[in-house]
């Protein structure tokens, strides 16, 4: 099957795509920990296969890439991707190619795959991702974890309020 909008062109340059990776107001944290898993994932994957591999849900996946092309698309005012028969208008095509998964390969998670476009690709090489998160619950070298059992420690009567933080099986981050 072929990737949707693969012969679709964006006008936007391999300068303007490294550019735009290292503008925080564009490329934000929670895009390139995305980025982070989808690479990691492989060539291509459906939100719900991310989700499933690394956590979070398929809507945040979808939602993330979503927006990302909206800001694209107004920072560089580049081409939009014309509307194909059967699907909204989206803004995704401007940094993936995507398809329809095969219904018979039931082990493929998702009903649609999504594959970073090439020049994207290339532009993202210049980012550590050593710095973004790779599943939900890991922990970063520069993130401090302490535990303690709330059953035998009230830890929190001394601020005589409810913490806004959450506890985890006795385990919290803290940065």
């Amino acid at each position: 099957m072929k990737w949707l909008y693969d012969d679709f062109d964006s006008g936007i340059t391999p300068e303007q795509w490294k550019s735009l990776v290292s503008d925080k107001s564009i490329f934000t944290d929670e895009c390139l920990e995305a980025f982070n898993r989808m690479l990691d994932f492989g060539e291509s994957a459906t939100c719900t296969q991310l989700a499933y591999e690394y956590g979070n849900n398929a809507q945040h996946y979808s939602g993330v890439m979503t927006k990302l092309g909206e800001r694209i698309l107004k920072k560089t005012n580049c081409k939009e991707p014309p509307a194909i028969k059967n699907r909204e208008n989206s803004f995704w095509p401007i940094i993936f190619v995507g398809k329809d998964v095969d219904s018979s390969l039931v082990s493929i998670e998702g009903k649609f795959s999504w594959k970073i476009r090439e020049e994207l690709k290339e532009a993202l090489k210049s980012i550590d991702f050593s710095k973004y998160k790779l599943r939900e619950n890991e922990i970063l070298p520069n993130e401090w974890v302490y535990s303690c059992n709330p059953k035998k420690y009230d830890v929190f009567s001394a601020f005589n309020e409810l913490p806004t933080l959450k506890w985890q099986q006795y385990e919290t981050k803290v940065k």
